[in-house]
C-alpha cells in the first residue's frame, strides 16, 4: 500500500533559476500511485481501476495523475471516488519510485509504457531558461491547465516535500 508518506511532493517556485531543469505540464487530476498490482490515492485509499487498466499497467511502481483533461478535474475525481472511468481518462505518469536519477527513471517509464493503452508518460523537456518555463506555464493556464512542474536534473525519488520539484502555477 502507498500513501502520502511514500510520495515525493514539490514546493512552490519562489524565483529559483530553472535553466537545465526538466519541465512538464502540471496535470490537474487525482494523484495515483500504481504499485505494480493496485492503484492507491495519496491518502492510502485503494482506487478501483477498471480491469482493462489493471491488465495493461506494468508490474512496477508508477507515480502520476489520473487525468480527464484540462478543466475537467471533477471527472477525474468522480473516476477515482466512484470508479467511473470513461475512455478519455488516462493515467499520466510523471515518475517511477525507483532507484537512480530522474533521467534514468524517465527512460524506464517510456520503455514500460511504450505499448500501454491506459497510461502515458508525461512529456518532459529541458528548460532553456526560467523565462521560458514561465512562458509555458502562462500558455498552459490560458488553455485551462494548471501550470508547470520543474524537476532538478539529478533528482532521486525520495519521499517527502523537496525543493528539487517546483510548482509554477497561479500567476
Amino acid at each position: 500500500m502507498y500513501n502520502d508518506l511514500h510520495l515525493m511532493h514539490g514546493k512552490h517556485w519562489t524565483g529559483q533559476d530553472l535553466a537545465g531543469w526538466w519541465i512538464s505540464e502540471k496535470y490537474d487530476g487525482c494523484r495515483g500511485i500504481w504499485d505494480g498490482r493496485s492503484m492507491w490515492s495519496r491518502n492510502g485509499n485503494r482506487i478501483d481501476v477498471p480491469p482493462s487498466w489493471a491488465d495493461a499497467l506494468p508490474d512496477m511502481p508508477l507515480d502520476g495523475e489520473i487525468w480527464a483533461g484540462r478543466g475537467r478535474f471533477l471527472e477525474s475525481r468522480i473516476a477515482v471516488q466512484y470508479g467511473r472511468f470513461t475512455p478519455d481518462i488516462a493515467f499520466m505518469v510523471f515518475d517511477a519510485p525507483a532507484a537512480g536519477e530522474f533521467e534514468a527513471r524517465l527512460e524506464l517509464i517510456r520503455s514500460a509504457l511504450s505499448r500501454c493503452r491506459v497510461a502515458r508518460p508525461v512529456s518532459h523537456a529541458r528548460c532553456a531558461s526560467t523565462r521560458s518555463a514561465l512562458a509555458l506555464a502562462r500558455k498552459i493556464q490560458t488553455r485551462d491547465g494548471e501550470g508547470v512542474i520543474a524537476r532538478a536534473p539529478r533528482l532521486h525519488y525520495v519521499p517527502g516535500r523537496t525543493a528539487d520539484i517546483l510548482k509554477l502555477k497561479h500567476f
